[in-house]
C-alpha cells in the first residue's frame, strides 16, 4: 500500500469521518425514537377516536329507531335543551322571544354615539 498522503493526515481524516458517522447515527436513532413514540401515541389516539365514533354511530342508530339510549336519563334531553339555549344566548344567537332591558339598550346606544362623536358628551344629546 503506497499512499501519497502522509499516514498522520489519513488517520486524522478517517478519525474525523468516523466521528461524523457516529454523530449522524446518533441523530438518526434519536429521530427514529421520536417517530416511534409519535406513531405509538397516534395509534392509541386513533383507537380512542374510532371507539368514540362507533359509540356515536350506535347511539345515532338507536335514536333513528326511536329508542331512548339507556345511559341517558329521561330528563337529560330537557337539560341538554336548556344548556343549548344558554349557549345560544352567550354567543349572541338570542332566541326570537328574547329581549334586552331598556337600560342595556340605552348603554349600547351611548357607546355607539361616543364612538362616532369622539367626545363624552355625545350620549347626552340623545
Amino acid at each position: 500500500m503506497n499512499f501519497k498522503t502522509p499516514l498522520a493526515r489519513l488517520v486524522r481524516y478517517l478519525f474525523q469521518s468516523r466521528e461524523k458517522w457516529k454523530a449522524r447515527a446518533l441523530e438518526n436513532q434519536q429521530e427514529l425514537r421520536k417517530i416511534q413514540v409519535k406513531t405509538r401515541d397516534l395509534e392509541v389516539s386513533r383507537k380512542q377516536w374510532k371507539k368514540r365514533a362507533q359509540q356515536a354511530e350506535k347511539e345515532l342508530s338507536l335514536v333513528k329507531q326511536g329508542e331512548q339510549h339507556p345511559a341517558k336519563p329521561i330528563g337529560a334531553s330537557q337539560e341538554e335543551g336548556r344548556a343549548q339555549k344558554s349557549i345560544a344566548v352567550t354567543h349572541c344567537d338570542a332566541p326570537k322571544w328574547h329581549s334586552y332591558p331598556v337600560a342595556v339598550i340605552y348603554l349600547g346606544i351611548c357607546q355607539v354615539v361616543r364612538a362616532f362623536t369622539g367626545f363624552r358628551g355625545g350620549a347626552r344629546s340623545l
